[in-house]
């Protein structure tokens, strides 16, 4: 996307965000007049973002209903960690070995949905890469209930943004971070799985010892493998469907040319990242 493009669609975007759908056509109409390209850009940005908002918005599912005590398999649940458009991740107990572990479950009603299809993808992508930024993935299955679920390393921390505001960092210590940021994805990279979603929330900080910091990166939802044999599980995205998060996007990205995109797409958003940091 020519630069000069980029700019003005985000411009509009944003000024478009505070706006009523039927003021959104009109504005539309009027700043992208005899500019087709302009406005369909800016419409798919603004569609993306209220899609993504229903997606995450709590559900009224079955898996919103497990707690404290249910079991999934050889875990019983200890506590919810988070919600997503997908389903819920929880701190579990593991019977055999006994450890903590992440829990994320599918939401039951998605079973037949294409979330399906990428949530078993994300284990798969996961499950082969073995670098100890990258929180590993220790089994994925499905119950006799129907519950769709992977178990991974828990990596109890606060997410990247939430500790650089807590925490005044030295200028050392950012590096540092950044550094094991970059090792993690460049392990990605080779065995060929572009992330596509790379932002603070999707990087945890974790405390080993005081003064000890390790990241883990999580969230491979939308991830895509390409180039290796074996490891032919790209999630398939609809021509000019916007995958992953508008504020850390490339040009690329945003112009919805998901096939054409490689590692240059993680290195964009850790541009992203470092900047903001």
């Amino acid at each position: 996307m020519d630069p000069e493009l980029y700019i003005k669609v985000e411009s509009l975007f944003h000024e478009a965000l505070g706006l009523s759908s039927d003021q959104r056509e009109a504005f539309l109409d009027e700043k992208c007049s005899g500019n087709p390209e302009l406005r369909s850009l800016v419409a798919r940005m603004l569609n993306h973002d209220i899609d993504s908002g229903k997606l995450f918005e709590p559900q009224d599912s079955p898996s919103a209903q497990l707690t404290t005590g249910n079991r999934i398999g050889r875990y019983e649940i200890i506590r919810s960690l988070g919600r997503g458009g997908m389903g819920q991740v929880f701190l579990a107990r593991q019977d055999q070995p006994q450890r903590e572990v992440a829990l994320k479950v599918l939401r039951m009603d998605l079973a037949d949905n294409n979330l399906s299809r990428r949530f078993r993808q994300e284990a798969e992508i996961m499950g082969r890469l073995s670098h100890p930024g990258i929180a590993q993935v220790y089994e994925a299955g499905t119950t006799d209930e129907g519950y769709s679920y992977f178990a991974m390393e828990y990596a109890p921390g606060l997410q990247l943004g939430q500790y650089a505001q807590k925490h005044k960092l030295s200028l050392q210590e950012k590096l540092e971070l950044a550094r094991q940021i970059c090792f993690a994805v460049h392990h990605a990279h080779e065995q060929g799985v572009i992330h596509r979603d790379l932002k603070p929330s999707n990087i945890m900080v974790v405390e080993r010892e005081p003064g000890e910091l390790r990241i883990k990166v999580l969230d491979f939802g939308v991830a895509r493998a390409i180039g290796r044999e074996g490891l032919d599980v790209t999630m398939h995205t609809v021509a000019g469907q916007l995958v992953g998060t508008l504020a850390y996007m490339s040009p690329e990205q945003i112009a919805g040319h998901q096939e054409d995109l490689d590692r240059r797409a993680d290195v964009y958003q850790l541009g992203v990242i470092l900047y903001e940091f």
